[in-house]
């Protein structure tokens, strides 16, 4: 798979700080539907990793949408400038 640029040092903190967070808040509120429905629902390094994963096709996926509408929106201004 190939690397993903995340932007400036700004993004890239954010990232960083995020990712940790989302895995605590999946842990607790794994604990409170044990407590509540008596499921268990396990995260492992592996889920971790995967979360990263579904950050990065959705940002590359996202990033590919965006440069598509610019490139539509730029070719509808130079047709508006040549009518």
């Amino acid at each position: 798979m190939k690397d993903i640029d995340l932007g400036d040092d700004t993004i890239r903190m954010s990232i960083v700080k995020f990712m940790p967070y989302s895995f605590k808040m999946v842990n607790d509120l794994s604990s409170k539907l044990l407590e509540q429905e008596r499921r268990y629902v396990y995260t492992t390094p592996k889920s971790f990793l995967e979360l990263i994963n579904l950050y990065t096709v959705m940002l590359r996926n996202k990033r590919d949408s965006l440069e598509r509408n610019k490139e539509r929106y730029e070719t509808g201004l130079i047709k508006l400038r040549d009518t």
